[in-house]
């Protein structure tokens, strides 16, 4: 049996933006983040992470497979080494080791936020996207407002585990797009080298949205790592 799924989506986003994988994996469940938009924001990476590890023991029996986007990336890596004991495995998309933000966009999001958060999506794909699938992302930040939109981006901005990749010793994919301007291909080849025996995905044409620009070929991506990782059992 495939391994159960946990997906984490990224900033200014909710669990509602993997439901494409849902469809495509239904042993899986994609949990919305605190202040997203129930409860409150969490005050960084590490919280997000303690919170995901107390929330895949209420979720999946077992071991699941966690998946993070961008921010959830980090949420993710962040939960395996500090829980690695809840997980069976690691896929970690469009994300990197440490996630630097832009201080434009932080001061874009208090002096023109509206503006700012609709470019920030703009960024996140390639060119020639399907802009029905734009609007919706857009869609989602707006009501989940630019002041989450800008915790979630200090939030990555002080993540750094560049130091620990070799702490990882579960199973791992890196997945990204090859057109990504947000966390470029580069954060996730320091990835793959500092995480061992990981494997690297680098999907044509993606940009940072890549499960769903590309989700036909994230699907069989991430299917055949799992079967690796369901050979490990």
């Amino acid at each position: 049996m495939s391994p159960y799924l946990v997906f984490v989506h990224g900033a200014g986003a909710t669990g509602r933006v993997w439901q494409s994988q849902l469809l495509d994996f239904p042993h899986s469940t994609a949990p919305d983040l605190p202040g997203h938009p129930r409860g409150r924001v969490l005050p960084g990476v590490e919280a997000y992470a303690a919170w995901l590890a107390e929330e895949v023991g209420r979720l999946a029996s077992g071991q699941p497979v966690v998946v993070g986007h961008s921010m959830g990336g980090a949420v993710a890596l962040q939960a395996v080494l500090s829980f690695p004991g809840r997980f069976a495995g690691l896929v970690l998309v469009s994300t990197g080791p440490r996630l630097s933000v832009n201080p434009k966009f932080l001061d874009g999001l208090v002096r023109a936020p509206e503006a700012t958060l609709e470019r920030f999506v703009e960024l996140c794909f390639a060119p020639g996207a399907n802009p029905r699938v734009k609007a919706k992302v857009v869609e989602s930040a707006r009501q989940l407002g630019p002041e989450v939109l800008r915790q979630d981006l200090l939030a990555c901005d002080s993540f750094d585990a560049s130091g620990r990749l070799a702490e990882v010793g579960l199973p791992t994919l890196v997945v990204c797009g090859d057109r990504d301007v947000m966390t470029p291909p580069a954060l996730s080849w320091e990835l793959h080298r500092g995480i061992p025996r990981s494997a690297l995905a680098v999907l044509p044409g993606a940009g940072h949205m890549v499960f769903l620009e590309r989700r036909r070929l994230f699907r069989d991506t991430l299917r055949t790592f799992l079967h690796r990782v369901a050979g490990r059992g």
